[in-house]
Parts: C-alpha cells; structure tokens; sequence
C-alpha cells in the first residue's frame, strides 16, 4: 500500500477519492502529491533559467521589470483570444467547449484597451458608460467626434454582458430580481466576424492611444507645450 510523505496511507486519506484516480492523473503517487501539496509560486529563480522563449522550463515570471503596461495586457487578452479561436478553426477543438472563455477574452481585451484610450483612470466594467465617457473626452481633449460604428459595438457588446460577468460566469446581475441570472437571450456569434471585429475595434482604439503619447510627447514637464 503506497504512503504520502507524511505516512497517510492513500486509500485512507480523506482525498481517497482523488488518490483512487491516481492512475488516470499523474504517473505516480509523486507527481500526484507535487501536484496536490507543492507551491504554485515559487520565490527562487535558480532553477529557471532558460536561453530562450522557446526552451524550458516553461512558466510565468512575475518581477517588476516584466510587469505589461495596460495596452500590453489588453494585448495578451486579445491574443489568448485569437488562440483560442486558432484552436477552434483548426479542428483541435469544438467551438461549444470554449464559448465563455474565448468570448470573455475579447471582451475584456477591448475593455482595458478601451481604459487606456481614456488616460487609464476610468473605473467600472460597464462598457455603455464607458463608451459614453470616451466620447465626450474625445469630444472636449479633440474636438472630434468618435465613429458611430465604435459606440455601436461598445453597446452592442454591453447589451449582453454590461457588468463583464456574462462571459465569465455566464450570468447577469437581474435588477428586476435582485439576482444574478442566466442569460436568457439567444443568438450566435460567427467566430470570423468576431476576430475580424475586435482586431478592428482594438486597432482603432490603440491608435488612440498612440496619439495620447505624442501629446504628452510635445509638453514640457511643468506642463508647458514643449520647445
């Protein structure tokens, strides 16, 4: 009879359930352990390092210096999203297995993105207000109205998910109720049309962004327009 490290025998662990599909999990009784007991985050970085992206051990680095700015975390979202949908057209995958997570992460890579071409101090996940408060900054810092077709999809996209919990937890807070809901709605979404819209919405609102930066290119740092 096979023992943990701390002499618990499997068969009579309260995880007996886990332990019985051992099998089927890991290769031993080892891994599964690592697996169950070992820190997903590890603070020594000795047996890490690698010559290249591509070589292992592959993993996460969390350090000040690799930290993203927001359009490069809205950026990774968007890619993690365009994988999945690459997973999908690919036949590696059914398209039904991964509706929330790929919807989820357009979604939200056009909500940070969206932030960003505000300055980055909008708060709240509604994206209707969100666009309405682009457009007026846009309207008051430009002069320039912002294209009816980015508002549209903003709010198209806020009709069925205003709070970001649609996607994630496929539900709605129901005012009505006071409950969260499931979503009663039906409709579908054509997955190319989806990648082709959010790389274009994404895309017009990171030139934004771009455009952000050379204002504050062109001042001097009491404020002043630059020389």
């Amino acid at each position: 009879m096979e023992k943990l490290s701390n002499g618990e025998n499997m068969d009579e662990s309260p995880c007996a359930a886990v332990y019985g599909c051992a099998d089927c999990l890991m290769e031993d009784a080892c891994d599964l352990e690592l697996a169950m007991m070992r820190p997903l985050f590890n603070h020594s970085f000795e047996d890490i390092q690698r010559e290249d992206e591509w070589s292992g051990p592959h993993g996460f680095l969390f350090e000040p210096m690799t930290y993203p700015t927001k359009p490069e975390l809205s950026q990774q979202f968007l890619d993690a999203a365009n994988q999945l949908a690459d997973a999908i057209v690919n036949k590696d995958v059914a398209d039904y297995t991964l509706v929330y997570p790929t919807m989820f992460l357009y979604r939200h890579s056009i909500e940070l993105i969206l932030k960003c071409a505000m300055g980055g101090d909008a708060d709240g996940h509604k994206l209707d207000q969100l666009a309405d408060t682009f457009a007026r900054r846009c309207k008051a810092q430009y002069g320039q109205e912002v294209p009816a077709w980015i508002t549209t999809r903003l709010k198209e996209i806020a009709k069925v998910d205003p709070n970001s919990t649609a996607f994630r937890y496929a539900e709605n807070w129901d005012a009505k109720s006071k409950r969260k809901a499931p979503l009663d709605d039906e409709f579908h979404v054509d997955l190319h049309h989806l990648r082709r819209s959010m790389a274009v919405l994404h895309t017009a609102l990171s030139r934004v962004i771009g455009k952000l930066r050379r204002q504050e290119n062109t001042r001097s740092p009491d404020g002043g327009a630059g020389a």
